[in-house]
């Protein structure tokens, strides 16, 4: 298993301000800087796992679902427990912060997927069995 971590800053790396993993090329850990990674990267990472809502964690989101549609590759799947992703549909693609990529979609285009992942429990994603646990409110500050 490979994990490679994006930088989201130049220079020191103690100004890390996003947060972004990459496994094995394919799936990523939330999506902070994912959007600002070179068009290749964000065409082979067809799928994310959203932790939480903070912006250090989905700030570069929607950026990288229209990457992914204008590089004319699937959709992203994003992936989250149910609280985050109705959290994702209510502050992210909302059409005020961002447009709703669900609403956009159609039967013929899909422009995002929005996939629930049961809490504790592991799925199988991108060649990967990934489980995403609970994280408390408390718990989510940095």
């Amino acid at each position: 298993m490979k994990i490679q971590f994006l930088e989201s800053c130049f220079g020191d790396p103690l100004l890390q301000m996003a947060t972004t993993y990459v496994v094995n090329g394919r799936l990523a850990g939330d999506a902070g800087c994912l959007g600002m990674a070179k068009v290749g990267l964000q065409d082979r990472v067809g799928d994310v796992v959203v932790t939480h809502v903070h912006a250090d964690h989905v700030a570069s989101m929607p950026l990288y679902a229209v990457n992914r549609l204008q590089s004319g590759v699937p959709p992203a799947r994003i992936h989250a427990p149910a609280d985050v992703i109705e959290m994702i549909r209510s502050e992210v693609f909302n059409d005020r912060f961002w447009p709703d990529l669900e609403r956009l979609s159609t039967e013929e285009l899909s422009r995002t997927e929005l996939h629930q992942l049961p809490a504790a429990q592991p799925a199988h994603l991108a060649g990967i069995d990934a489980v995403a646990p609970p994280v408390a409110p408390a718990a989510t500050h940095h």
